[in-house]
């Protein structure tokens, strides 16, 4: 269809039950695409999330997007959502209701702190390239660390997990789960 019309195919679907990193079905439907992006709203907030997961040929995003929603009258009995530039207060509030939000109750990893976590889990590895880090151990180095304020139990319990079953992130290659070990991969 790309090629036949000499245009951009944009494919929507959603993410599985367990996990927001990757689309539900044959994990080529994350393989194939050149561009990958979640959107996250919370609740009924008249704001998402954009987030690149996957990008081919340039960098991703360093930081997520926001985009506005605002609602729109169709006619008398129909209306819809549609995406408005966000000022720098709907930032300011979509930042405060997320940390708000951020809860026992939304068991998903926030993408920013998960990119800090991961170029740290790198950065504690790296020098130490032959050395095995059991998790609880890793744990405790990270959160020695001044860029994370997450507690060692925390990150040994359940986001170092996350991390490394997240297989977009570079911790994913760096965990050895027949060994239960984390080591320096290239």
């Amino acid at each position: 269809m790309r090629q036949e019309l000499g245009t951009t195919v944009l494919a929507l679907h959603h993410t599985g039950h367990e996990t927001s990193t990757r689309a539900r079905g044959s994990s080529v439907f994350g393989a194939d695409p050149d561009t990958v992006l979640t959107l996250d709203r919370i609740g009924k907030e008249m704001q998402v999330t954009l987030n690149m997961t996957k990008q081919k040929d340039a960098p991703e995003w360093e930081t997520p997007k926001l985009i506005k929603l605002e609602k729109i009258q169709l006619s008398l009995d129909a209306s819809s959502l549609v995406a408005v530039k966000p000022t720098a207060a709907d930032a300011h509030k979509a930042e405060a209701t997320q940390s708000r939000q951020k809860s026992k109750y939304d068991p998903r990893p926030d993408p920013i702190v998960m990119d800090v976590l991961d170029k740290a889990v790198a950065d504690i590895l790296k020098p130490n390239r032959l050395k095995e880090w059991t998790t609880a151990d890793l744990a405790d180095a990270l959160a020695m660390r001044e860029e994370i304020s997450v507690a060692s139990s925390t990150l040994k319990r359940r986001t170092l997990r996350d991390l490394r079953e997240d297989n977009s992130r570079h911790a994913n290659r760096l965990y050895n789960p027949e060994r239960r070990r984390w080591r320096w991969r290239d």
